[in-house]
């Protein structure tokens, strides 16, 4: 065959190349520019149900993989193998990955092979974990095996009406169709985003990644940046942050997961931090709500990123089913968390910090600088407590012991007396909030931190 004839064969196998990923590549790259990787690559006589394409997303480099329905509906050894090579791709060349899933599950035909193909997939998928970052994106059917590959990511946007789940919902007797729905991974966490579309699917990844470095060792993105125009409200969690990262600049996560909780992205002077706000007004963290923060903050630390903090927390959870159910492992968990990321850590008290709610994002747990609005309340004891230790004559006297405690607060816990002895750093006022933080980065940039070396903790 000589070379015209070659090239015209090329073109032939080219326009024969079939599959809905192509087209959804072109959303999600910039400039629907990329290059796909083993575009020829075959299942027997089949096209491979795998495509795997290198380009950009919001100008950071990435590795994605899509299971491609238009060319099959279930994975086989050779399709695992696909992702495999492109995830060792990845952490190689220090780049993060994104995959779009949408199967029926393994190929059963090809029997124990098809335990292989998952297996080697999470294997890969482990050593990514905190080397770059792995989102996941679910366009259809994510069940079984393929759940638990897709739930090792980082972040998990669901397309709306997708299916996503591990065990068959008609085996569990689910008769409402609850289980598995999109809806469900959303609010109980496992999902972080859901999307309308496939275009809005692409819309999220772009933004997501406009704050995440490429790799552990590389630098965080930086933008333009205006003050916010907003105050601080404690409506909700969000609006907290709202009102002191730079305008705009908030992506919230899972935000339908006690929301008493929010955590996500946002900018400080520019710079990528991670926020999270614990609005409890008086109440206490919960321990579902406390692993909402752990997750979020290992991802900070696994990639150098600021956690910012805005507390208002009275303790943890307390009631008789924290002790009955073991939940104190949870709690002490987060605790670890806190204190063994070396990222930067500021904390602003904008409501109550009094008792073991001091405690977690304190100064002595590693906090680099805490801070609080002149409203604040920051105590050692919980008010009941402190009512039995130090109103002791009060009580037995017969006076109301909500009173008491409200008179321990006002009297006891004042930011001021805190900050006398060195708990707190600083006391600002809520429109000095954001200038104040944005110094103490600035001062914070280049913090290092040498650890006892082994492999992990073990909370």
């Amino acid at each position: 065959m000589n070379c015209n004839d070659a090239i015209k064969n090329l073109e032939t196998m080219r326009s024969k190349l079939k599959g809905d990923s192509r087209a959804l590549f072109d959303i999600v790259f910039d400039n629907a520019q990329y290059t796909e990787i083993d575009r020829y690559a075959k299942n027997g006589q089949n096209e491979g149900f795998i495509k795997c394409a290198y380009g950009t997303v919001s100008c950071c480099p990435v590795y994605a993989f899509m299971q491609d329905r238009a060319c099959g509906n279930a994975l086989t050894y050779g399709d695992a193998k696909k992702i495999s090579k492109l995830m060792n791709l990845a952490t190689q060349n220090g780049t993060p990955v994104v995959g779009f899933y949408d199967s029926d599950g393994v190929n059963l035909n090809e029997g124990f092979e098809s335990i292989n193909a998952y297996g080697s997939i999470m294997s890969a998928a482990s050593s990514l974990s905190g080397v770059v970052p792995f989102v996941s994106v679910i366009l259809g059917a994510c069940i079984g095996t393929a759940a638990i590959a897709a739930s090792m990511s980082d972040f998990i946007i669901v397309l709306k009406d997708s299916e996503f789940y591990l065990n068959n919902p008609n085996v569990l007797g689910d008769r409402d169709g609850q289980i598995g729905s999109s809806s469900l991974a959303i609010k109980n966490g496992t999902a972080s985003l859901i999307a309308q579309s496939k275009e809005d699917a692409a819309n999220i990844l772009a933004k997501l990644f406009e704050y995440l470095p490429q790799n552990n060792l590389s630098p965080l993105p930086a933008n333009d940046y205006s003050a916010p125009d907003t105050e601080i409200s404690k409506d909700r969690a969000a609006a907290v942050i709202n009102g002191v990262v730079d305008k705009d600049s908030y992506f919230e996560l899972s935000s339908e997961f006690h929301s008493e909780i929010s955590c996500g992205f946002a900018r400080i002077f520019g710079r990528t931090v991670g926020a999270i706000s614990v609005l409890l007004d008086g109440e206490y963290l919960s321990p579902k709500a406390a692993a909402k923060l752990i997750r979020f903050i290992n991802f900070c630390d696994s990639f150098t990123i600021p956690v910012v903090s805005f507390s208002d927390c009275r303790g943890f959870l307390g009631e008789k089913s924290l002790e009955l159910n073991g939940d104190i492992k949870v709690i002490s968990t987060l605790i670890k968390t806190y204190a063994e990321t070396t990222s930067p850590k500021i904390n602003l008290i904008v409501g109550e910090a009094i008792g073991s709610g001091a405690t977690l994002f304190s100064s002595a747990n590693g906090a680099d600088c805490v801070l609080a609005l002149p409203c604040a309340r920051v105590g050692l004891l919980e008010p009941a407590a402190a009512v039995e230790l130090f109103y002791k004559e009060q009580l037995a006297a017969g006076q109301d012991r909500k009173a008491l405690e409200e008179k321990y607060i006002e009297e006891q816990c004042n930011p001021f007396i805190a900050a006398s002895q060195g708990f707190i750093d600083d006391v600002v006022k809520p429109d000095e909030a954001h200038a104040a933080i944005g110094e103490r980065l600035e001062m914070l940039i280049n913090k290092r931190v040498n650890k006892i070396e082994r492999k992990h903790f073990n909370i």
